[in-house]
């Protein structure tokens, strides 16, 4: 999952909301120089993200992608969840999506100095740019594909992939759709254990 499930999955208290949006930022920060609850929420970022990377449907939406991203195939559907999560937010949320992402972004902002320093970087752009919100159209998880291949060393033909992720639009959010309430049933049990 992208960055709107988690921050969607984190409890709503800031330490939960800071850990589950910052474990992806970590470089070079130890996990011990953040306080009991951010570092609850890195877990539970981490346990979401090892469900989800071994859950059936999902390895299921990544063989629809795997013949033109290969190896790519995993971030864009990580990042095609978020927008089916975001097209979808009114069957998972009453409070609206722009209404959310403010409440989380303050609450981010708020406490910035305790996040690890490449989310400090990162989240202004973040913001202003309004990632989270634009992945609500296909357009946007278009371009948020595109910021995260430009980091790699051997990025991916997205060209190809674009075209692969809209021949398989439906059944992707088909599988996010049979996928999402498990994931979510999942995160209730971990909180409870």
């Amino acid at each position: 999952m992208n960055f709107l499930a988690h921050l969607y999955l984190a409890e709503n208290d800031p330490d939960s909301i800071i850990g589950n949006m910052c474990a992806d930022f970590l470089f070079g920060t130890r996990v011990e120089e953040f306080c009991t609850g951010i570092r609850a929420g890195i877990r539970m970022h981490q346990e979401v993200d090892g469900f989800t990377d071994s859950h059936e449907v999902t390895r299921r939406s990544k063989k629809r992608l795997s013949a033109a991203l290969r190896h790519f195939s995993h971030i864009a559907v990580d990042v095609f969840y978020d927008h089916y999560l975001a097209k979808n937010w009114s069957a998972y949320s009453d409070e609206p999506l722009a209404e959310f992402i403010q409440g989380r972004f303050d609450v981010l902002q708020a406490n910035l100095e305790r996040c690890p320093p490449r989310f400090q970087e990162v989240f202004p752009r973040m913001k202003r740019e309004n990632w989270l919100l634009s992945y609500r159209d296909p357009e946007g998880a278009h371009t948020a594909l595109k910021r995260i291949a430009l980091r790699l060393s051997r990025p991916p033909n997205l060209d190809a992939g674009v075209a692969e992720i809209d021949r398989n639009y439906s059944e992707l959010e088909r599988d996010f759709m049979e996928f999402f309430p498990q994931l979510r049933g999942h995160v209730m049990q971990r909180r409870q254990a």
